[in-house]
């Protein structure tokens, strides 16, 4: 099946806004295929709809959600509601949904006969585990970026498939980064608040290399512990342009994870794309979605071997910034671009979906 010209209803656990996760970028990669993407916030106050500013054929479309309490309804009335809220949304676009493609598992996910329509059920996130079983069941495909998922996926529906992170090709837009008074510039992307990131290393890090090494974290943040030290950067929140020039300034990139309580949420971190892309040097934990590229990783094992690990990468910065190897991981970012992995879903349904 050709992603070309279809009219697809995006359900996304995330609000449409300027920061851009893989739900956007599927949006407007689909978008950009001609296709007439429907992007669903979660649930709001009412029903809605709004024109992107970035693409024509993206549609923003807000509603009320679902009856509260409704799996506990019989299950007749809940497929009955669920076809209604999904007329009431094909009312609002005038438009007669083709695909369904959802990346969120606590709303719309018994919808198995919902037979007019293909439906995908894309999980990025291992914390999206809400109605799992119901949403594999109902799909007729099922993808992730996590193949510990994809085992899951599968107990439920054996058209479960592992699609890598998207990468986004896109221009970079430089802006004013506030320079330390070390030389060397190490960075690191993503939401300061999440649980994962293993701040006793970390700010071991930061200590030990006050003299050597200035830190740039971008990001959103409210209470971290790093905040007073003098070779720290917070630069808030980043556009998606914004962020690829700040990659390409960064002497190293890390990732410094808690691996010992959430191997698994960090198997895969999607910035581990981005990074990979930029070129630079990467220093992280243990990321098992790459281990099959720990020769321009440098990826420790355990996380307790993290600082020797970004100590002994800050010292040999000359071979972990070869040529061979920034083009080796731009190569494989690129070769995991958005616009082929729908490459690799649009040969997934050829072959498995009549």
């Amino acid at each position: 099946m050709k992603l070309f010209a279809k009219e697809i209803l995006l359900i996304s656990p995330e609000n449409w806004n300027e920061l851009n996760v893989s739900k956007h970028h599927y949006a407007i990669h689909l978008a950009e295929l001609d296709n007439h993407v429907y992007f669903l916030n979660p649930p709001s106050n009412r029903y809605n709809s709004s024109e992107s500013e970035i693409h024509d054929n993206i549609t923003i479309i807000d509603y009320p959600g679902f009856w509260p309490g409704l799996r506990w309804l019989p299950k007749g009335v809940r497929r009955w509601h669920l076809k209604r809220v999904l007329r009431n949304i094909e009312l609002i676009i005038d438009a007669n949904i083709e695909i369904i493609w959802s990346f969120d598992n606590s709303i719309f996910y018994q919808w198995e006969k919902i037979t007019d329509k293909l439906k995908i059920s894309h999980i990025v996130d291992l914390n999206m585990d809400f109605n799992f079983a119901f949403a594999a069941q109902g799909a007729d495909i099922c993808l992730s970026c996590s193949h510990e998922i994809v085992k899951r996926q599968k107990r439920f529906n054996s058209n479960s498939f592992f699609i890598q992170h998207g990468y986004s090709i896109r221009t970079a837009e430089p802006f004013d980064l506030n320079r330390g008074l070390n030389e060397i510039k190490i960075g690191y992307a993503g939401n300061l608040n999440i649980p994962y990131i293993d701040w006793d290393i970390l700010t071991s890090a930061i200590k030990e290399l006050a003299n050597t090494a200035d830190f740039y974290l971008a990001g959103s943040y409210n209470d971290i512990p790093i905040e007073t030290q003098s070779n720290v950067y917070l630069l808030g929140v980043l556009s998606t342009s914004e962020l690829r020039w700040f990659y390409e300034q960064m002497d190293i990139l890390i990732i410094a994870y808690d691996t010992d309580k959430y191997m698994q949420q960090v198997s895969n971190p999607h910035k581990m794309l981005e990074y990979l892309g930029s070129g630079s040097p990467i220093v992280s934990t243990f990321c098992s979605e790459y281990i099959q590229l720990d020769d321009c990783i440098c990826m420790s094992k355990q996380k307790k071997e993290w600082p020797d690990k970004l100590k002994h990468t800050l010292h040999h910065l000359e071979f972990w910034n070869s040529t061979e190897k920034r083009q080796k991981r731009i190569a494989y970012a690129k070769e995991n671009s958005y616009s082929n992995q729908l490459k690799r879903i649009e040969s997934l349904l050829d072959e498995f979906i009549e």
